[in-house]
């Protein structure tokens, strides 16, 4: 069957064999519900790609509709989501007025937020890499104006014992990683947010570790495990034979799930026995993890009714689903750009995952195994 292709169009060419028969039967139905000249019964690309724009489907949907054409381009149809994109999100052409007015907006339906320039003359020695921060953001830069490089969003989330996912609740943008502007995120949290915490997930990261400390210094910081154990590799992988590293791997995955400092201390004198020739790799670890006092950052046995959350994966799968649903895997955004995401679609997002869990409509999650 032969059919064309204006929109609800009858006209038609049916073709059949009857099965057992020397013959064939044609159907055809002439009337058409259009003009007939070529522009009319051509599908052009561009008005179709338009159409789907039109239609408000998102990027990921038209893609999979892109008709191929030396006209159209995925580029274009990106460009156009862009241009869109911006002209909501940018609330003045000034980067720095239009961060303001976004703020003045975020207080004005409840929330708290905070702009302020810090050269780097004020961050003294504390700059450093932090592995929890995800860079998406351009930065600002001073004077100029200009957006340059790449900048890093942090992100506090508490988990939500319905959703069983973590539920972002404070965000910050920063040129730089330094323990001199967690310290100033975390006081204005505690000080004008009435922020108040008991425990922190994080990274190994010493920088925020100093930042946490300094701000609240009862709450309890617990350590990823996975990161733990990332850094215990890859030393391992720098001090000792490649031909002892897969017995040694399984033996410090048993010493990291002790259920006891007994426990603990007994595997860890079976270690050093059984892997002679690795004193330097064990002064590391007896250094700077086995001591007394820096094993309540990372032993499971002192997390008391903490949900068996033993890696901040929450926090890992919230960045993965930042990046790749909303950012489009790229970085380089404009701070009002990302400010607009946050505070529209993925603020809508999660409202709309807690009213189809209390209707029923999404399964409740009993724990994060299911």
């Amino acid at each position: 069957m032969i059919e064309l292709v204006g929109t609800g169009c009858k006209a038609h060419v049916r073709i059949q064999k009857p099965i057992g028969k020397d013959c064939v039967a044609v159907e055809y139905y002439w009337k058409h519900n259009h003009g007939t000249s070529m522009s009319d019964r051509a599908r052009l690309p561009l008005g179709a790609n338009e159409s789907n724009i039109n239609k408000g489907l998102d990027w990921k949907g038209i893609q999979k509709r892109l008709i191929p054409s030396e006209d159209s381009l995925c580029s274009d149809v990106h460009g156009v989501f862009y241009r869109r994109q911006m002209r909501e999100a940018a609330r003045d052409k000034d980067i720095f007025q239009s961060i303001h007015l976004w703020i003045k907006d975020i207080k004005m339906r409840g929330g708290e937020g905070m702009f302020q320039f810090e050269t780097k003359d004020k961050e003294r020695s504390h700059k450093n890499s932090s592995w929890s921060s995800h860079k998406v953001v351009r930065p600002l830069m001073p004077n100029v104006k200009k957006i340059r490089d790449v900048s890093a969003l942090f992100t506090i989330l508490v988990k939500d014992v319905v959703l069983q996912k973590g539920i972002p609740i404070a965000y910050l943008i920063c040129s730089s990683e330094s323990t001199f502007l967690l310290k100033k995120w975390l006081s204005w949290l505690k000080d004008t947010c009435r922020f108040r915490v008991s425990k922190f997930m994080m990274d190994c990261s010493p920088i925020e570790t100093e930042a946490v400390q300094a701000i609240f210094p009862q709450a309890v910081i617990y350590y990823c495990l996975f990161h733990v154990a990332q850094i215990w590799e890859r030393r391992m992988r720098k001090d000792c034979n490649k031909e002892h590293w897969y017995q040694m791997g399984l033996a410090l995955k048993a010493i990291r799930g002790a259920r006891s400092n007994e426990e603990l201390d007994g595997l860890w004198q079976k270690f050093k026995v059984a892997f002679p020739g690795t004193e330097r790799f064990c002064a590391f670890l007896e250094r700077n993890w086995l001591a007394r006092t820096k094993r309540e950052k990372w032993v499971l046995f002192v997390r008391e009714n903490y949900q068996h959350v033993d890696t901040n994966n929450l926090l890992e799968f919230w960045f993965h689903t930042l990046n790749s649903n909303y950012l489009d895997g790229r970085c380089g955004h404009r701070v009002d750009v990302v400010m607009f995401m946050l505070q529209g679609e993925i603020e809508r997002d999660f409202k709309t995952q807690l009213v189809k869990v209390d209707h029923g409509v999404q399964p409740v999650k009993q724990s994060e195994y299911d």
